[in-house]
């Protein structure tokens, strides 16, 4: 499957942007073939992608739970004057942040509760990103299928009905 490298999370940008030149360069390139090899090339093209949908559908179909939202590890004073915390070493809690009908909200989350938090947030942003992949999928194959389209309607049919008429 082909996909954004990504470094630490986020995508690379280079990457990014050689993947856009390439699709550009495919695009143009197929314009300049015959009608027959540019059909071909955008049937190969939309068949890859369809591969590529499967893998992220079965992906998105997977029975895992999801929690929305992002686990947080905040380091806070108490407040007690003779506390570690007042000498610089803070407390460590853990907390999950969640937006909710538009606003953000925070809850603590127990230590009992921290490997299977982070599980089930780690779940949703796995499907978020497969959902992203599968929509972008979806759209590239939309875009080659108005180029099928293209590629294969007659330019002005009155000149093709014309000549064999005769």
């Amino acid at each position: 499957m082909i996909g954004l490298p990504r470094k630490s999370g986020k995508v690379d940008f280079f990457s990014f942007f050689a993947l856009t030149l390439i699709g550009y360069y495919e695009r143009l390139h197929i314009r300049t073939m015959s009608p027959l090899s540019q059909i071909s090339q955008i049937r190969q093209r939309i068949a890859r992608l369809v591969r590529q949908r499967q893998v992220a559908e079965r992906r998105l179909s997977g029975r895992g739970e999801l929690l929305k939202g992002t686990l947080l590890e905040v380091r806070r004073t108490c407040g007690k004057a003779g506390c570690k915390c007042a000498k610089g070493e803070k407390h460590v809690c853990h907390q999950l942040s969640a937006s909710i009908e538009g606003r953000t909200r925070t809850r603590n989350v127990p230590r009992k509760y921290l490997t299977k938090v982070k599980h089930l947030t780690d779940n949703y942003r796995r499907f978020r990103r497969s959902r992203a992949e599968w929509v972008r999928i979806n759209e590239q194959i939309t875009d080659l299928i108005n180029q099928l389209e293209v590629a294969r309607t007659e330019e002005d049919f009155s000149n093709e009905f014309m000549r064999k008429k005769s």
